[in-house]
C-alpha cells in the first residue's frame, strides 16, 4: 500500500491480453475483489498499445471487461510528458529498453502497488523494487 493510503494495482499487457481472450475464473475473482475493496486499477496506456498490437480490438475488449466489473476505479494512465520523464528515469535507473515496462514501473514502484501480469520474468530487472503477482 502506498504512503497516502490509496490501494492500487497496475495491469500489464499480458494480464490485459489474458483477461480478454481467456476470461478465467481468477480474473473474475480478482476484479470482484478490487471492486469490493475500491482498489484503483491502473492501466498504463503503453500496455494497452502492446495488447492492441497483439491483436486488434484486444485492448478495447479488456477495458470493457474491466469497466464492467470495476467501474470508475479503472484509471487509464496516459504516457504524457510527466509519465515520459518518470519512465525515462526508470529506464536509466534499471537499464531498461522497453518503454512500456518503464511506464508500468514508473506507476507501480513509487506507489508500492502490485503489478499483475502473466509474465513475471519481464520484471526481473526490477525485482528488488517492485511487487509482482504472476497469474499463469
Amino acid at each position: 500500500m502506498s504512503q497516502d493510503g490509496v490501494t492500487g494495482v497496475v495491469l500489464d499487457a499480458g494480464f490485459l491480453c489474458d483477461l480478454s481472450t481467456g476470461y478465467r475464473i481468477e480474473h473474475e475473482v480478482l476484479t470482484d475483489r478490487w471492486s469490493w475493496h475500491a482498489v484503483t486499477v491502473n492501466v498504463p496506456q503503453s500496455e494497452l498499445v502492446l495488447a492492441e498490437r497483439e491483436k486488434p480490438g484486444l485492448a478495447r475488449t479488456a477495458l470493457e471487461l474491466l469497466l464492467a466489473r470495476c467501474g470508475p476505479s479503472v484509471l487509464i494512465r496516459p504516457l504524457d510528458l510527466p509519465a515520459v520523464q518518470a519512465a525515462g528515469a526508470m529506464m536509466r535507473r534499471y537499464g531498461l529498453e522497453d518503454v512500456a515496462l518503464a511506464h508500468t514501473a514508473a506507476i507501480a514502484v513509487p506507489s508500492g502497488w502490485t503489478v499483475f501480469t502473466t509474465d513475471p520474468g519481464r520484471y526481473q530487472p526490477l525485482a528488488a523494487d517492485i511487487d509482482v503477482f504472476g497469474l499463469v
